[in-house]
């Protein structure tokens, strides 16, 4: 009963953690649904700004991360007892946020993208570092996004390349695409996606032949860390859940995602960070985990529990340079962050002001000529350093990724190699 635990949830808060709303209410008695339709609410209209609705998902957030890891534990010994292992996974849709404290249960990551569009890098660094050392899994919405198109243009022998380019982009970025053979595209549609056999087989055998080179580690030398409770408390956010069909972007982008798609822009390399608001999931990160990056670039993380303040203070102490867009730890006392905030190696932005990766304090870690549209991710493999380069440029007249006559990239790595490879 959601509205019991909601009750039990609320007499649960200290007294000063207690909404304002309900100082004066009998919790012995609160019943939210009719404390709501008394104010003329009705939860189906505007739940965003309904009172107490960023308190019922928290309550919610905490139940299912509870009810989750019970049941995931309860799997693994049931298995156990019949001399069998067993892996968990869940379809983290989106690979939203609230799924983060969830993801220690499980041990491979499995989501449904909300939308697909052609080119989508930094969603996938986003992926990429919500999974950390667990494989990812990633399937397209046939809904939200372009997969319509990529299949009306495979039947009749079109879009090679654009589909090529949707898994090669996940392998490159840090996650894995699911091969759509036969994959059901829904009601709406009312259509199945089978891509050629041979163009599967040729994209997969590529994969598999080069597994060497890649790697859950990368050798990037700028992080962008996500605070999870920052972007909790944040109201341009509230689409983010919905699964929208008409593939549409928020029209307010949060500076985490304009920090992201400005350094993809620039093909810098980067790694996301999560920073977990640290009672669902408490804080693992050691500084240690921070001592291959140059920078750290904290896109408005307005709120920092005391340990990450701890971690920040600790990366600067070894050397890391820290790149502060808008607030930082505003919830910590002005003491607690004095340290990190005035600190030689911190760089401040104001929030107002756009980012560009022009910004970070080190310079870019790799620079390209000509101008292409493209991303780049450089994983520690057991050889070295492996540099991915995918292209999203598209000739739609020709139906083809143009060729590039010549490409000049200068990398910039922790140490020196001395012998080249090129795969393509």
């Amino acid at each position: 009963d959601c509205l019991k635990g909601f009750r039990a949830y609320l007499q649960s808060l200290p007294v000063d953690a207690l909404p304002v709303e309900l100082r004066n209410e009998d919790l012995a008695s609160f019943h939210y649904g009719e404390w709501l339709l008394a104010r003329g609410y009705d939860f189906k209209r505007n739940r965003e700004e309904t009172p107490l609705f960023a308190e019922y998902l928290r309550f919610q957030r905490a139940a299912i991360t509870r009810y989750f890891g019970e049941l995931a534990d309860y799997a693994r010994d049931y298995a156990a007892s019949k001399g069998r292992p067993v892996l968990v996974s869940a379809n983290f849709f989106n690979i939203l946020d609230q799924y983060y404290s969830l993801e220690p249960k499980v041990d491979l990551i499995i989501t449904e993208m909300r939308n697909t569009r052609y080119r989508q890098p930094a969603w996938y660094r986003y992926v990429a570092g919500f999974a950390g050392p667990k494989p990812v899994v990633v399937v397209e919405n046939p809904y939200g996004g372009v997969v319509p198109e990529m299949v009306a243009d495979l039947k009749v022998g079109k879009g090679y390349d654009r589909f090529r380019m949707s898994l090669y982009e996940a392998a490159a970025l840090g996650a894995n695409m699911s091969v759509p053979y036969g994959a059901w595209l829904g009601s709406i549609e009312e259509d199945a996606w089978y891509p050629p056999h041979g163009l599967c087989v040729e994209i997969q055998d590529f994969l598999a032949d080069h597994e060497h080179l890649f790697s859950r580690e990368t050798l990037n030398l700028v992080a962008v860390v996500y605070s999870v409770e920052s972007e909790f408390r944040r109201a341009t956010r509230r689409d983010s859940g919905a699964n929208d069909q008409r593939n549409l972007a928020a029209a307010a982008a949060t500076p985490f995602w304009q920090v992201s798609e400005d350094l993809c822009d620039a093909l810098q390399p980067y790694d996301v960070l999560f920073f977990p608001e640290g009672v669902l999931r408490p804080d693992s990160l050691t500084v240690d985990d921070l001592g291959h990056y140059r920078t750290i670039v904290l896109p408005d993380c307005a709120f920092l529990p005391p340990a990450q303040a701890v971690l920040l203070e600790d990366a600067l102490a070894a050397g890391t340079r820290l790149l502060v867009v808008g607030e930082l730890g505003a919830n910590l006392p002005a003491e607690t962050m004095r340290p990190i905030l005035a600190h030689p190696g911190t760089l401040r932005m104001e929030r107002e002001r756009d980012f560009s990766a022009a910004d970070l304090p080190l310079g870019m870690q790799v620079r390209a000529s000509p101008a292409c549209n493209a991303m780049v991710n450089i994983q520690r493999v057991a050889a070295g350093a492996a540099v991915h380069i995918i292209r999203y440029d598209f000739d739609t007249e020709r139906d083809r990724t143009p060729p590039l006559p010549e490409m000049t990239i200068e990398v910039g790595l922790p140490r020196r190699f001395g012998a080249l490879t090129v795969f393509s």
